[in-house]
């Protein structure tokens, strides 16, 4: 098990990466650290510094990121892992929740909320919306949209194919009793199915099973898959609170809190695998710092 500080990690550009774990310090600075595929090496990868990171591309040599979405001017931006610091190009000046980029490489799905500013937060009257960006022209159109709130840990995936993407959300009625929700639409923005109560596991490079197939987590922690025109079915009891999980080659592997020293407000995130058959569970990696996890994604097949 590695033994972390994420302010002394090098930071170099790296070629590929093939795993992202974007922290937040407890001064709210987020940190991304990526693993050099070629290397194994946990980094800060000089191109990312200072920005939201919140998804690998599929093949490794960039990351989405977001920047000043608290300010007027939110940004989507494209990361290129392999150079130095500021080598990164506007994708869109709109607000954020998470983005993935399709398969295909160029297409990117950047999952938001667009609302009045008047609408508070918990609004039945809040929207939800999925935008289409072409990376190498900068032209975008709407998928879909609904009603929903968009949570702290929202999350939208690709499926293998690149034909259909699952995002999740919650929504609210005017009593502030909310829901989880699940949709999956396909290309066009239709939506093929809609399920309640489950979550997906965030990673957006490791949701999808096949090209028909997803992992979700539900409300008691288990992991389960769906299948899109049916329900979900069980695939493995393990249990797990975590906000960030990757189901990938056979293993889940997650992010959770750590709390090794007695001390109030002390504690450390560490990453672990386990595998999906036999259950055994192996830590991968501490990180100190008292930082908190911000998003999570893993490129399968290393």
């Amino acid at each position: 098990m590695l033994d972390l500080d994420p302010l002394a990690l090098p930071v170099r550009p790296v070629h590929r990466a093939d795993l992202l774990w974007a922290t937040t310090l407890p001064d709210l600075s987020p940190v991304p650290v990526v693993r050099d595929r070629d290397t194994g090496e946990f980094v800060r990868p000089a191109a990312a510094e200072g920005l939201d990171a919140v998804a690998l591309t599929p093949d490794g040599h960039n990351l989405l990121a977001r920047k000043d979405q608290q300010t007027r001017d939110p940004r989507l931006v494209l990361v290129r892992l392999g150079e130095e610091r500021g080598s990164y190009r506007d994708l869109c000046r709109n607000h954020s929740s998470t983005a993935a980029m399709n398969p295909d490489g160029v297409t990117v799905a950047n999952f938001g909320d667009h609302s009045d500013p008047d609408i508070g937060e918990h609004d039945p009257n809040r929207i939800v919306y999925v935008d289409l960006i072409d990376s190498s022209s900068g032209d975008s159109r709407r998928l879909w949209s609904t009603r929903g709130d968009p949570r702290s840990h929202s999350a939208c995936a690709w499926s293998p194919n690149g034909e259909l993407l699952a995002v999740s959300f919650e929504t609210y009625d005017r009593y502030e009793t909310f829901e989880d929700i699940i949709c999956v639409v396909d290309r066009t923005g239709a939506e093929l199915g809609r399920w309640t109560w489950l979550d997906l596991p965030g990673a957006p490079n490791a949701t999808w099973t096949n090209p028909r197939e997803f992992a979700v987590r539900d409300h008691d922690c288990r992991i389960c898959t769906v299948s899109v025109g049916s329900d979900a079915s069980i695939q493995t009891s393990t249990a797990d609170t975590n906000a960030f999980l990757a189901v990938a080659d056979g293993h889940l592997y997650g992010i959770r809190t750590v709390h090794e020293d007695p001390r109030p407000g002390h504690f450390s995130i560490e990453l672990y695998v386990t595998d999906l058959n036999s259950h055994p569970t192996t830590s991968l990696a501490i990180l100190k710092q008292n930082c908190s996890a911000s998003a999570f994604d893993l490129l399968p097949g290393r």
